[in-house]
């Protein structure tokens, strides 16, 4: 126990208790323990031997940091982590890339860190002043960045002390929005228990050097980023229709990225990000859309879009590409071709992806030969594709299944019983998607669909009993309910605001001849069922 008048605070305690240990270890290696990895969830311990150095995290995951002495290619001391807090910034050379930031180290620990270094490693530790007056404005430095082997840090400077400092090969995306350049960064695969920066926001006033412009900022930046697209386009597509972000954008296909350019912004794809591409027919030789999912979600505003739907109707464009692409897609130049055919040739090209089309079984057992299920995701009507191993829903929003990833498949009446039915997708990690107003007659091919490929087909005995007869009093009966309310049988709901006018989603649920001749037949017929009056109008 401390002497009564000895006893130290509880602040001064809780100091004692964060602040990191240093241990010599054998061989004359130093531990430090209590030391934060920058985009690394918890305190850990970070070791530096003569040959390496590393961190590892805290249990469950101890996540593993490590690195060897050669990678080395310097070294920044800055006090920056709040009181008696210090950090250490490693760069790495060329040929490794990156950089590594350790948090909490005390300024006693500065000595022995840099000699160890020096001895090891032949790095010289220098230390950095850090701006501490808190404010928002300074200088950008893009041209010598840090003195890592790679140069390419975007350093914000406040009174010549540093600010921040941030990778440039960091960044997603580098955007304007009038006079701020939007800078979108890349997770590096954190998961949902790291803390990582994914936007920031400079404003560029003009007031600075001539040259400083929001525009120069962001042209800048892609160059040293590796976004830009200044070199010789190797393909491009005007009018090319993306449903999200909604509007007409231009497709510029450069060596190491896909541009598109609409009216207000500008976005940049690596091929390394695009994980996936599929090709389908919304409409029989009318409408194609070709679905690009992505890595890494592209981000308009608050919104992540993790997969681009490029949509494309029956029109042909001519063809012009560079002699080995032309030779090995077996065109000629000035040749006509359709256009969602040849962009998805040259995103095949690019990318390395294959380009995954839906199953032909379920073709086969359409009735009408298409490859998917007109239907509605709540507010939202669109299609259901089935491909061998998974499902797509298309067009807004875009939603992708795993068959493995689908625990059982549900299914219930509509709301226009015996007409419709709904899907339940029943996910293995929890939760449920459904799907609605799906035709009746698409019922048992959607089954023996969905055993063929191993899904756990619930009871459908319910639905099929409650299948209307063709010339049955039910039918009758629904036909006169059905116009009692001033609506034809299998009417669509009204479109709302994100869909087309010419949407041909409405001509599947237009009403059939026969219906209507069903409900007139009934009310002259001795069948005994009655005519369903009209409302009274009232006012």
């Amino acid at each position: 126990f401390w002497p009564p008048t000895r006893r130290p605070s509880a602040r001064a305690i809780g100091r004692a208790r964060r602040r990191p240990r240093m241990a010599a270890a054998e061989g004359g290696a130093l531990v430090f323990q209590r030391v934060g990895c920058v985009g690394k969830a918890g305190v850990g311990t970070f070791k530096l031997s003569t040959q390496q150095l590393g961190w590892k995290g805290p249990p469950p995951q101890e996540v593993v940091v490590s690195l060897t002495g050669q990678e080395l290619a310097s070294a920044r001391w800055q006090n920056a982590c709040g009181r008696d807090r210090c950090l250490l910034k490693l760069c790495c050379k060329d040929a490794v890339g990156g950089v590594s930031r350790f948090t909490g180290f005390r300024r006693a620990d500065f000595e022995a860190v840099k000699a160890h270094l020096h001895q090891h490693f032949s790095v010289d530790l220098k230390e950095e002043p850090v701006a501490h007056e808190g404010w928002n404005w300074g200088e950008i430095d893009i041209e010598q960045g840090s003195e890592g082997a790679n140069g390419r840090d975007l350093r914000f400077s406040v009174n010549g002390k540093v600010g921040f400092d941030l990778p440039v090969s960091a960044m997603r995306q580098v955007n304007v929005s009038k006079s701020d350049v939007v800078l979108e960064l890349d997770a590096g695969g954190a998961d949902h228990s790291e803390e990582v920066p994914m936007e920031m926001r400079l404003a560029v006033p003009g007031a600075g050097a001539p040259s400083l412009t929001a525009t120069a900022l962001r042209d800048e930046l892609q160059r040293r980023a590796g976004l830009g697209t200044t070199g010789t386009a190797i393909a491009r597509f005007s009018d090319v229709s993306i449903v999200a972000p909604r509007g007409k954008h231009e497709l510029g296909f450069f060596a190491h990225g896909l541009k598109i350019r609409g009216k207000s912004q500008s976005y940049t794809i690596q091929y390394s990000n695009i994980a996936r591409l599929f090709l389908l027919e919304l409409e029989k030789d009318k409408r194609w859309a070709i679905v690009v999912g992505l890595d890494s979600p592209l981000r308009q505003g608050k919104t992540l879009h993790q997969a681009l739907v490029l949509t494309f109707d029956d029109t042909s464009v001519m063809v012009e590409l560079p002699e080995d692409f032309l030779k090995e897609f077996g065109y000629k130049d000035g040749q006509e071709s359709p256009a969602f055919k040849v962009v998805g040739e040259v995103l095949k090209k690019m990318s390395g992806k294959m380009m995954a089309a839906p199953s032909s079984e379920f073709k086969e057992l359409h009735p009408h030969k298409v490859a998917f299920l007109k239907c509605s995701h709540k507010a939202s009507s669109g299609h259901l594709f089935f491909c061998k191993q998974s499902c797509m829903f298309v067009v807004k929003p875009v939603m992708w299944f795993k068959y493995s990833e689908v625990g059982s498949v549900g299914f219930g009446s509509g709301q226009m019983r015996g007409r419709t039915f709904d899907l339940v997708l029943n996910l293995k990690v929890g939760g449920a998607v459904e799907f609605t107003q799906i035709d009746s007659q698409l019922l048992d091919a959607t089954v023996e669909f969905l055993r063929k490929v191993g899904l756990v087909v619930e009871d459908t005995a319910p639905i099929a009993r409650g299948r209307p007869r063709a010339d049955g009093a039910a039918a009758q009966k629904q036909a006169g309910a059905y116009r009692t309310r001033g609506a034809r049988p299998g009417a669509a709901p009204r479109a709302g605001e994100d869909f087309d006018a010419d949407d041909p989603e409405d001509e599947d649920f237009e009403g059939s001849s026969d219906g209507e001749g069903g409900a007139s037949s009934s009310s002259s017929s001795d069948s005994g069922v009655p005519r369903a009056k009209r409302p009274k109008l009232t006012t």
